[in-house]
């Protein structure tokens, strides 16, 4: 557990002793409020249990192109490691790669069809929600508004299978 983060809470002593604790397991420790608990967990399962369902996600897509699943997981993970790279180094826009980083309308408009059988309504909609959220974190990297504007408008107007 050498460098791991341990969220603590209690009273004064409480936190004395805890923090002591995780010190001696040569951790890191933290407080938040406690009404803010659920906030924090669901933070640490958009970073970890839901990066597994997107992995899988995007093997599945590979796997529907035609590529066999163990060969789709050999494709991405060097992707995977990449960005926990990238983002070790960086912030979130800075590490941001590829068709948002770019403001590549002419991409998007590719993935969006190629996401439109009704058997993808799931990842479409997973794609739109992330894409949205890469449009704001490339407009903060300073990619061109015009192009991040259009791209905006191609997500909003895509309707649900």
């Amino acid at each position: 557990m050498r460098g791991a983060f341990y969220c603590v809470e209690g009273d004064r002593t409480a936190l004395s002793v805890a923090r002591s604790l995780v010190k001696s397991l040569h951790g890191r420790s933290f407080s938040i409020k406690t009404e803010s608990k659920a906030l924090y967990h669901a933070a640490a399962v958009m970073a970890s249990p839901h990066l597994v369902a997107l992995f899988d996600l995007a093997t599945e897509l590979l796997v529907t192109s035609g590529v066999d699943k163990r060969t789709a997981r050999e494709i991405l993970l060097p992707l995977v490691a990449s960005t926990v790279k990238n983002l070790a180094a960086f912030n979130a826009e800075q590490a941001l790669t590829g068709t948002f980083a770019r403001g590549d309308v002419t991409t998007v408009k590719r993935h969006l069809e190629a996401l439109s059988a009704p058997e993808l309504g799931t990842a479409r909609e997973i794609y739109k929600l992330l894409a949205l959220h890469s449009v704001q974190l490339a407009a903060q990297n300073g990619v061109d508004p015009q192009l991040l504007k259009q791209i905006k408008q191609l997500l909003v107007d895509v309707r649900p299978s």
